[in-house]
């Protein structure tokens, strides 16, 4: 486990692990309450709207 003084330490971080072939499932980030958003990478939606069909 690594602290991070930025968010721009922790991104890297997380990007690196991706570089590595770790799966976004497979990391967490833990940010001070308060900070701004949560999430570190853009937002991607994995449900199926309501009313939709899976596959």
């Amino acid at each position: 486990m690594d602290t991070y003084k930025d968010r721009g330490g922790v991104e890297d971080a997380v990007s690196s692990l991706k570089n590595e072939g770790f799966r976004n499932t497979d990391l967490s980030v833990l940010f001070p309450k308060n900070q701004g958003p949560k999430d570190v990478g853009p937002e991607k939606h994995t449900k199926v709207p309501e009313g939709g069909s899976g596959p």
